[in-house]
Protein backbone atom coordinates (compact mmCIF):
# COMPACT_ATOMS: atom_id res chain seq x y z
CA UNK A 1 0.00 0.00 0.00
CA UNK A 2 1.58 3.34 -0.81
CA UNK A 3 1.77 6.03 1.17
CA UNK A 4 -0.97 8.04 -0.35
CA UNK A 5 -3.31 5.28 -0.08
CA UNK A 6 -2.56 4.76 3.75
CA UNK A 7 -3.17 8.46 4.24
CA UNK A 8 -6.65 8.08 2.31
CA UNK A 9 -7.37 5.02 4.72
CA UNK A 10 -6.43 6.95 8.34
CA UNK A 11 -8.38 9.80 6.72
CA UNK A 12 -11.13 8.16 6.51
CA UNK A 13 -11.47 6.26 9.67
CA UNK A 14 -11.13 9.63 11.31
CA UNK A 15 -13.84 10.92 9.75
CA UNK A 16 -15.45 7.73 10.93
CA UNK A 17 -14.49 7.47 13.81
CA UNK A 18 -15.55 11.59 14.37
CA UNK A 19 -19.38 10.70 13.09
CA UNK A 20 -19.49 7.81 16.14
CA UNK A 21 -18.21 9.97 18.51
CA UNK A 22 -20.63 13.04 17.35
CA UNK A 23 -23.45 10.30 17.64
CA UNK A 24 -22.42 9.36 20.90
CA UNK A 25 -22.30 13.03 22.45
CA UNK A 26 -25.81 13.41 21.18
CA UNK A 27 -27.00 10.29 22.91
CA UNK A 28 -25.59 10.95 25.81
CA UNK A 29 -26.78 14.61 26.35
CA UNK A 30 -30.32 13.34 25.84
CA UNK A 31 -29.60 11.03 28.72
CA UNK A 32 -28.48 13.77 30.90
CA UNK A 33 -31.61 15.76 29.53
CA UNK A 34 -33.90 12.91 30.45
CA UNK A 35 -32.11 12.82 34.01
CA UNK A 36 -32.67 16.32 34.30
CA UNK A 37 -36.29 16.18 33.34
CA UNK A 38 -36.98 14.86 36.81
CA UNK A 39 -36.55 11.49 38.59
CA UNK A 40 -40.31 11.24 38.46
CA UNK A 41 -39.94 10.61 34.60
CA UNK A 42 -37.06 7.77 35.75
CA UNK A 43 -39.35 5.73 37.93
CA UNK A 44 -42.58 6.10 35.54
CA UNK A 45 -40.15 4.40 32.95
CA UNK A 46 -38.77 1.92 35.38
CA UNK A 47 -42.81 0.76 36.66
CA UNK A 48 -43.70 0.48 33.13
CA UNK A 49 -41.01 -1.81 32.13
CA UNK A 50 -40.98 -3.49 35.69
CA UNK A 51 -44.66 -3.27 37.61
CA UNK A 52 -42.48 -4.07 41.01
CA UNK A 53 -40.50 -1.57 40.43
CA UNK A 54 -42.56 1.10 41.85
CA UNK A 55 -42.95 -0.26 45.36
CA UNK A 56 -39.63 2.08 44.81
CA UNK A 57 -41.20 4.58 43.67
CA UNK A 58 -41.76 8.11 45.28
CA UNK A 59 -44.78 8.67 46.68
CA UNK A 60 -46.51 10.88 44.54
CA UNK A 61 -45.92 8.19 41.49
CA UNK A 62 -47.62 6.08 43.75
CA UNK A 63 -50.69 8.15 43.84
CA UNK A 64 -51.14 8.28 40.41
CA UNK A 65 -54.17 7.05 39.19
CA UNK A 66 -53.86 6.65 35.44
CA UNK A 67 -50.18 4.64 35.95
CA UNK A 68 -51.61 2.63 38.54
CA UNK A 69 -54.34 1.07 36.37
CA UNK A 70 -52.09 0.55 33.40
CA UNK A 71 -49.99 -1.37 35.89
CA UNK A 72 -52.67 -3.09 37.43
CA UNK A 73 -53.80 -4.31 34.07
CA UNK A 74 -50.17 -5.61 33.07
CA UNK A 75 -49.64 -7.07 36.44
CA UNK A 76 -52.72 -9.06 36.94
CA UNK A 77 -53.77 -6.72 40.01
CA UNK A 78 -50.40 -7.34 41.67
CA UNK A 79 -49.19 -3.46 41.08
CA UNK A 80 -52.34 -2.53 43.80
CA UNK A 81 -50.34 -3.43 46.46
CA UNK A 82 -47.90 -0.62 45.63
CA UNK A 83 -50.12 1.88 45.02
CA UNK A 84 -50.75 4.44 47.97
CA UNK A 85 -52.94 3.68 50.47
CA UNK A 86 -55.17 6.47 49.97
CA UNK A 87 -55.79 4.43 45.98
CA UNK A 88 -55.55 0.81 47.82
CA UNK A 89 -58.79 2.31 50.13
CA UNK A 90 -61.03 4.45 47.16
CA UNK A 91 -63.58 2.13 46.65
CA UNK A 92 -64.53 3.66 42.94
CA UNK A 93 -60.75 3.45 42.32
CA UNK A 94 -60.74 -0.41 43.69
CA UNK A 95 -63.66 -0.86 41.26
CA UNK A 96 -61.57 0.21 38.62
CA UNK A 97 -59.04 -1.80 38.96
CA UNK A 98 -61.03 -4.69 39.49
CA UNK A 99 -61.85 -4.33 36.12
CA UNK A 100 -58.42 -3.83 35.00
CA UNK A 101 -57.52 -6.99 36.33
CA UNK A 102 -60.52 -9.32 35.91
CA UNK A 103 -61.16 -9.34 39.50
CA UNK A 104 -57.74 -10.19 41.15
CA UNK A 105 -56.97 -6.62 42.25
CA UNK A 106 -59.17 -7.35 45.10
CA UNK A 107 -56.27 -8.98 47.29
CA UNK A 108 -54.44 -6.00 47.32
CA UNK A 109 -56.76 -3.32 48.12
CA UNK A 110 -56.82 -1.96 51.69
CA UNK A 111 -58.52 -4.67 54.07
CA UNK A 112 -62.24 -3.14 54.65
CA UNK A 113 -62.67 -3.32 51.01
CA UNK A 114 -61.56 -6.71 50.67
CA UNK A 115 -63.58 -7.89 53.17
CA UNK A 116 -66.38 -6.02 51.32
CA UNK A 117 -69.63 -8.01 50.11
CA UNK A 118 -70.12 -5.91 46.69
CA UNK A 119 -66.25 -6.00 46.15
CA UNK A 120 -65.95 -9.47 46.89
CA UNK A 121 -69.23 -10.23 44.37
CA UNK A 122 -67.62 -8.34 41.52
CA UNK A 123 -64.09 -9.42 41.82
CA UNK A 124 -65.79 -12.94 41.63
CA UNK A 125 -67.82 -12.22 38.85
CA UNK A 126 -64.65 -10.85 36.95
CA UNK A 127 -62.94 -14.19 37.52
CA UNK A 128 -65.94 -15.99 36.44
CA UNK A 129 -66.15 -14.06 32.98
CA UNK A 130 -62.57 -14.61 32.63
CA UNK A 131 -62.68 -18.33 32.97
CA UNK A 132 -65.69 -18.94 30.83
CA UNK A 133 -64.28 -16.92 28.25
CA UNK A 134 -61.24 -18.98 28.35
CA UNK A 135 -63.38 -22.11 28.42
CA UNK A 136 -65.20 -20.67 25.30
CA UNK A 137 -62.21 -19.79 23.99
CA UNK A 138 -61.02 -23.50 24.53
CA UNK A 139 -63.65 -24.73 22.96
CA UNK A 140 -63.90 -23.13 19.59
CA UNK A 141 -60.28 -24.29 19.14
CA UNK A 142 -61.28 -27.59 19.34
CA UNK A 143 -59.90 -28.28 22.80
CA UNK A 144 -62.55 -30.09 25.44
Amino acid sequence: MSAEQTEREIKARAAKHKEEMTALRAKGAALHGAADAGVEDFWRHAAIQDWRSLNSAPPELRQDRELILELVQRSQGGALEFASDDLRSDPVFVREALDHSNGFALEYAATALQRDPAMMARSTSLKQQRASGAVARGRSHGRR
